[in-house]
């Protein structure tokens, strides 16, 4: 990944980003570069400004899973990003269903949005590893990654690729995927699912047993012993939150 440090960046951008911690870390990787920043966690946020004139060189979708209008995407240039490989890794819960495979070592990508899922061409991409943490501790490191390319989109003149073919497009992780049936799981197999939902806002894994249910995080396996940190809750409580 390298910096043009000739190239005159953007003036005005837009960030928009589920959590804070995105934004917080894009601000302060282009700090040197002197741009009017906007940001906010929805859509309506922005449309504001761009009802009252406003006019952004790009808006960034470092994290962002709600649909976009074609209408949006067609008024504005909107990057996304993407954590696999794609074309292959297309669709919902990319980050899951890598570890699901075992597949620990992937790409960022950088790409234009259109109205195809994850289909637009690629401006630039970083290799990040998969292979320890929770889903929370990873975001986080996706996030500086993140910050970093839209740097370099910001300061090169970066030339789309278009992805060469249709790839495969994987469904998002439904709330029942939580459940673990640890009958025929390896060690890693659980660590990897209990660290792949321990974090933000995701439905933790866990463990029924009769009437009850075990819920699992802080998971960490070293010299083939697995430890974790444990809740236990009647099954009809945890299914009326």
């Amino acid at each position: 990944m390298e910096i043009n440090p000739n190239a005159k960046p953007r003036g005005k951008i837009a960030i928009i980003a589920k959590h804070p911690f995105y934004i917080e870390d894009i601000r302060a990787e282009l700090l040197s570069l002197n741009l009017q920043i906007i940001s906010g966690s929805e859509i309506s946020q922005i449309q504001r400004n761009i009802d009252n004139g406003e006019i952004f060189d790009y808006v960034f979708f470092p994290h962002y899973s709600s649909m976009i209008s074609t209408e949006f995407l067609e008024q504005q240039k909107c990057i996304g990003f993407h954590t696999g490989d794609l074309p292959n890794d297309r669709g919902g819960s990319p980050i899951q269903n890598k570890i699901l495979r075992g597949e620990y070592l992937t790409s960022i990508s950088g790409l234009i949005l259109t109205k195809e899922v994850d289909a637009g061409d690629i401006l630039c991409q970083e290799s990040i590893s998969l292979e320890q943490g929770s889903i929370d501790e990873l975001l986080r490191n996706i996030s500086k990654v993140i910050a970093k390319l839209i740097k370099l989109i910001l300061t090169n003149n970066l030339t789309p690729i278009a992805q060469i073919s249709t790839g495969s497009k994987h469904q998002r992780l439904k709330p029942q995927a939580s459940e673990l049936k640890i009958e025929d799981l390896s060690l890693r197999q659980i660590y990897d699912r209990i660290r792949m939902l321990d974090g933000l806002d995701y439905p933790r894994a866990y463990i029924e047993i009769g009437q009850h249910r075990i819920y699992l995080s802080n998971a960490e396996l070293r010299d083939n012993i697995l430890k974790f940190t444990s809740e236990l809750e009647e099954k009809n409580s945890a299914d009326s939150k």
